[in-house]
């Protein structure tokens, strides 16, 4: 059994109880959240957190961190479900990811170009006429 599989059940018994605490509604949390890898990692850190600050040698402040952490986790979730776009009857998967690295979807020049300066900022017009210069040239 792989470990996602094993506190799934749990987590989703914490999420349908703060979903109810807190009137969440479907375009924070859609019925597919355990389809979505960001939502399951964010609601898992969100528990982790309420866990923490509910317990016995917790800090006094530790329940107001607690809401602040479910105000960017609500935010955070909003926008993932925003991605997918997924409703109450359909589950839709993420768009594809671009690569974060050069590939050999990139022109030639845009790859020797970013291996040579990493950090010189470009500007959309040298990408697309392919004049980015090197300043060690």
């Amino acid at each position: 059994m792989r470990e996602r599989d094993a506190v799934i059940p749990d987590l989703r018994d914490w999420v349908d109880r703060l979903a109810d605490r807190f009137a969440l509604d479907t375009r924070v949390i859609p019925p597919c959240w355990e389809q979505h890898n960001g939502m399951v990692e964010a609601l898992s850190a969100l528990r982790d957190h309420e866990r923490g600050s509910y317990a016995a040698d917790a800090d006094p402040r530790a329940g107001v961190d607690w809401l602040r952490a479910l105000r960017e986790v609500r935010a955070l979730l909003t926008e993932l479900a925003g991605l997918t776009q997924c409703s109450v009857h359909q589950h839709r998967d993420p768009a594809p990811r671009r690569p974060l690295s050069p590939s050999a979807t990139q022109p030639a020049s845009a790859r020797s170009f970013a291996a040579a300066e990493p950090n010189r900022p470009v500007s959309i017009n040298e990408v697309a006429d392919g004049s980015m210069r090197s300043s060690r040239e």
